[in-house]
């Protein structure tokens, strides 16, 4: 008796030891995070924030929110001492987002930068809450929330988008906030964090289609309300002459084979041109034709697998409707970034959300290989690596090799989410689907 009760005893600390370093892990990172942004916020002209502030005072102004930021127009210390003049790539967020750092002007750019960056870590760590509250197992304690916490600060890409400070974490917020409310029979709440997000990236709209192909119709209509509510907002202050502008410079774009973009867009054009590089052949007609040809397909592809695990899950148990949601869900994340024309590294944080749920969907059976393909995705994706301009990438083996890192990554985990979603829906995913337990609400139409 006294044997068994010192063994059982001595099971305890093991967890215990293993919360501890949990948590001074996430201390450690998140004092590393604070030291970089601190540091940062005094050459916040650096950073992509820069773009949006400068939109922001300009909306103040009365002026144009997409004339070309001037940095000694923005930062007058820079311009007190005498630093050269720079003009950087204008703005290419929504009005929306301008209105919404409008308050931050007030505090000037290096305190504007600091806020922001606190701002984006809180929303950052809310959002993995929330995928965490609606995919956790029964009986999991706090110990998974922080192991996401962790994988969320210390990938590659969250660490870029904080330095940039580029609104990453608040679109994941909003993301994650809309799933969880359709997943839980929401519709109006989901609606209207989606039409939020919408409001910000337009790209975010593909999960009207996903809604749709499942038959959630009210979130569909709740999304688009919220996302005019949204825009219409931002008339009295920059009319409509600040969206016909917003247009028109997405349309001057150039650099779309930046390294870090991984969209269809960014590997063709290097090869094909139309992009700011030295193409193997200079045939951008031809490349914009295949960038729409790979994108149809691609979202042919995602719509039949979406309906299918929406279709074949109806009627069976509401943890196979969550798995068959949650799958097309997070297959349309995926696909949003690979047909959007910058599809962004520093967004891969969003994918979190259905990474966790086929990690947790493939524990067994054949389904456990698909784990190799998350690994694969992620460790393309998680190794740090300085961006090569569009301008710069001109040697071909960088086209097909680290100039393309991270189009392989998100082409990778695309692939691993669609077997997922084909072999996942009724009887199987009933036995293997997700282990939390959703709301009676889960999935369901309408």
């Amino acid at each position: 008796m006294r044997g068994a009760l010192t063994r059982a005893q001595r099971s305890v600390p093991p967890r215990d030891w293993l919360g501890v370093v949990q948590a001074a892990a996430l201390g450690l990172v998140l004092a590393a995070y604070a030291l970089i942004c601190s540091s940062l916020s005094n050459r916040a002209h650096s950073t992509d924030f820069i773009r949006f502030f400068s939109s922001a005072q300009l909306l103040r102004a009365g002026e144009s929110l997409y004339t070309p930021p001037r940095i000694e127009a923005i930062d007058q210390a820079r311009s007190t001492h005498g630093a050269a003049s720079q003009t950087l790539h204008p703005n290419l967020n929504t009005p929306v987002l301008a209105l919404l750092v409008v308050p931050l002007t007030f505090a000037g750019p290096a305190q504007g930068y600091a806020i922001w960056t606190a701002l984006s870590l809180v929303a950052g760590l809310c959002a993995c809450a929330l995928v965490w509250r609606g995919l956790r197992p029964p009986g999991q304690g706090a110990s998974g929330l922080l192991w996401l916490w962790l994988a969320f600060l210390v990938y590659f890409p969250t660490y870029a988008s904080f330095v940039l400070g580029q609104v990453t974490a608040g679109l994941f917020l909003l993301l994650a906030g809309a799933w969880l409310a359709a997943r839980n029979g929401r519709d109006r709440l989901a609606g209207v964090l989606l039409g939020a997000a919408v409001s910000v990236k337009l790209f975010a709209a593909l999960l009207l289609v996903c809604f749709v192909l499942q038959g959630r119709w009210r979130v569909a209509a709740w999304s688009i309300g919220a996302g005019l509510c949204a825009a219409l907002a931002t008339l009295p202050f920059a009319g409509l002459a600040a969206w016909r502008e917003y247009f028109g410079v997405i349309r001057t774009v150039t650099w779309f084979g930046n390294s870090w973009n991984a969209s269809y867009a960014s590997f063709i054009t290097r090869i094909l041109g139309g992009t700011e590089n030295a193409p193997l052949v200079d045939a951008p007609a031809l490349g914009r034709a295949i960038v729409a040809l790979c994108s149809a397909v691609t979202l042919l592809w995602m719509a039949r697998l979406t309906r299918l695990a929406s279709v074949e899950a109806k009627g069976e148990t509401p943890m196979a409707r969550a798995a068959g949601f949650d799958l097309g869900y997070g297959l349309t994340l995926a696909v949003m970034l690979l047909v959007s024309p910058l599809g962004w590294m520093y967004y891969f944080p969003v994918l979190l959300l259905p990474g966790y749920a086929v990690w947790l969907l493939t524990r067994g059976g054949r389904m456990r290989l698909l784990r190799l393909g998350l690994l694969a995705a992620w460790g393309l994706s998680a190794v740090p690596a300085t961006m090569v301009q569009a301008m710069d990438a001109n040697e071909p083996i960088g086209w097909f090799t680290s100039n393309s890192r991270y189009f392989y990554a998100l082409v990778v985990f695309a692939a691993v989410l669609g077997a997922a979603a084909a072999r996942a829906p009724g009887p199987r995913a009933a036995r293997v689907a997700l282990t939390a337990d959703p709301a009676p609400g889960a999935g369901a139409t309408g």
